[in-house]
């Protein structure tokens, strides 16, 4: 099934009093990068999120908002600060006595006075909110999904629009294929005459040079070759899975602008933003090896990722707290790190500096348009 690399998808419950909105966006990619972004309090919820989003998609940048508006959910006990009461009130009746003050001390008095009531927000149930959140999440992944479909549909048709016409360019070429060997055999012969006039025509050289050019210009091979990927593009289109996997194949390799370079100057390469606070440049690379700058201000993150490359990283300034499948550790100039393919990394950034980066293969995601 060809499904579109982009899409959008919403949806919006709620639960005891709390709306839920969760949006999901995606861009191409080549690898499956998720960013999810939910308030500080919810966070718990975060790598359930994660989980539902890479048991449904498989490769791109997906960005998830998560939002929750609880105030009519706000569940909110209050209390009498008895010792801050108890204080107030022996106060107002020392005023009373010590100056002959009357009136009595009245509760409506007593809790106008600052922090004598305590109001206090019931305690979420993390667990129940958790599976809430992903509920909302499972819905707008189906919207996401369908209008994944609905754009794949129509790549689809413009796709199979495409075969057709070369299709029907492909039987003209095949039908006028005999037609050119015969016009160039009385061109020739026609030539041949004017050039020698009175001189008798070899009949049998004409069709030798006759069969060399038919020969040269042959094209049976080609077409039958081209109708064959064409007869299983229309198989891949109509086939389940991932149409890109299988398509790959046949696609070229892109040639960039630098790849391979044996010179790269540092004034010569573009500044990516790669996040708040950092700022990526991609330096010497082959389709093996690729060489990153990363500036970092201080406070950046880089947030918790993995990807299929082997990855080594040299502290070139600043200080970092990196961690690496679970355990963290401070890190400052010269120092080392080595991440291998698959193992969840990130780092927050302590004191602003630069990282260089060398990832195997090269990462073909990091590089522009």
């Amino acid at each position: 099934m060809v499904k579109s690399m982009t899409g959008y998808g919403r949806a919006e419950e709620i639960f005891n009093g709390c709306t839920i909105t969760v949006e999901l966006r995606s861009v191409n990619n080549r690898y499956l990068d998720c960013n999810v972004r939910i308030p500080r309090l919810y966070l718990f919820a975060e790598d359930g999120i994660k989980s539902r989003v890479q048991g449904v998609i498989s490769r791109g940048k997906v960005d998830v908002f998560v939002t929750l508006d609880s105030a009519g959910a706000d569940k909110v006990q209050v209390s009498v600060n008895r010792p801050v009461a108890d204080g107030y009130y022996q106060a107002l009746k020392q005023l009373s006595e010590d100056y002959g003050l009357s009136g009595e001390i009245s509760v409506s008095l007593l809790s106008r006075f600052p922090e004598v009531l305590l109001a206090e927000k019931a305690e979420e149930d993390v667990e129940q909110m958790a599976r809430d959140i992903c509920s909302v999440l499972d819905r707008a992944l189906a919207d996401f999904d369908q209008m994944r479909t609905r754009e794949g549909e129509r790549l689809k048709e413009d796709i199979l629009s495409r075969v057709a016409t070369i299709e029907e360019k492909v039987a003209l070429v095949e039908q006028r294929s005999p037609q050119t060997v015969a016009e160039y055999r009385a061109k020739l012969e026609a030539r041949m005459n004017e050039v020698l006039s009175n001189t008798q025509l070899d009949p049998a050289r004409i069709l030798t040079e006759a069969a060399i050019f038919a020969d040269k210009v042959a094209v049976d091979e080609e077409t039958v070759r081209l109708r064959s990927h064409l007869s299983q593009l229309r198989e891949m289109l109509a086939g389940p899975g991932a149409v890109r996997a299988t398509l790959k194949k046949y696609l070229p390799v892109p040639a960039f602008t630098r790849q391979d370079q044996r010179w790269v100057y540092h004034g010569d390469t573009l500044p990516q933003r790669a996040g708040e606070g950092v700022v990526r440049r991609v330096l010497a690379y082959n389709c093996q090896l690729m060489c990153m700058e990363n500036t970092f201000e201080t406070g950046a993150v880089g947030a918790l990722h993995s990807h299929p490359h082997t990855q080594i990283t040299y502290v070139v300034s600043g200080r970092f707290s990196f961690t690496i499948d679970g355990e963290t550790h401070q890190v400052g100039p010269g120092d080392t790190l080595l991440k291998t393919d698959g193992v969840e990394h990130g780092c927050t950034c302590l004191e602003a500096g630069v990282l260089l980066d060398i990832f195997n293969p090269m990462r073909e995601d990091f590089l522009p348009g």
